[in-house]
């Protein structure tokens, strides 16, 4: 029989010392085999609720970045929001009201009322900017590069604290609280 008992650490009792060396021995020689183990040591341990939707949220969120990654819309989403931004994001999209999250979408994913996106899925006939005519009607183009909207592009700008030269998407969807402002470019500008 097997008697277990509290006993101080290190303190030269016999049986403690014991144990002592041969979890040294253990670790450097490796563990017993599985003959040499008391017979209710041999079957593996049953893992606890906690272990086991740790391990299947991994599971998932591997499945789950795996498909994002594979997706087609992984690159355009990608190349205006990346991962760090996006968890950064993540934290203030419950609180948007929906008008806002459709915008943002919209902007995000290049899914949008604008002419290059509309003649894609042929309800436009050609994708150059209504506004312009210059350059196909992106939300790059729209945002960042529209002559009509210089004046907009310019208080948003001056609103987020970034030089006009250096304004790009990323700025915007990087810092949640320039969004603010971006919304109201769009409202403005709509």
């Amino acid at each position: 029989s097997i008697d277990i008992c509290w006993v101080p650490g290190h303190t030269g009792v016999p049986g403690n010392e014991l144990a002592d060396r041969e979890a040294k021995r253990a670790i450097i020689e490796g563990s017993s085999t599985q003959e040499l183990l008391p017979r209710c040591l041999v079957h593996p341990l049953p893992a606890t609720k906690p272990v086991l939707c740790a391990y299947h949220r991994a599971q998932i969120s591997t499945i789950i970045a795996t498909s994002w990654h594979a997706s087609p819309r992984y690159y355009c989403v990608n190349r205006h929001l990346p991962e760090p931004s996006l968890k950064r994001l993540r934290r203030i999209i419950p609180m948007l009201p929906r008008k806002l999250l459709m915008v943002l979408v919209y902007l995000i994913t290049d899914h949008n009322p604008l002419c290059s996106h509309l003649h894609c899925i042929g309800k436009a006939t050609d994708k150059l900017c209504s506004s312009c005519c210059h350059s196909p009607e992106t939300t790059d183009h729209y945002l960042l590069h529209c002559q009509t909207h210089n004046a907009a592009r310019l208080t948003l700008a001056m609103q987020c604290s970034i030089p006009v030269c250096h304004l790009t998407l990323k700025a915007f969807f990087s810092h949640p609280k320039r969004l603010a402002a971006l919304f109201r470019c769009v409202n403005d500008t709509a």
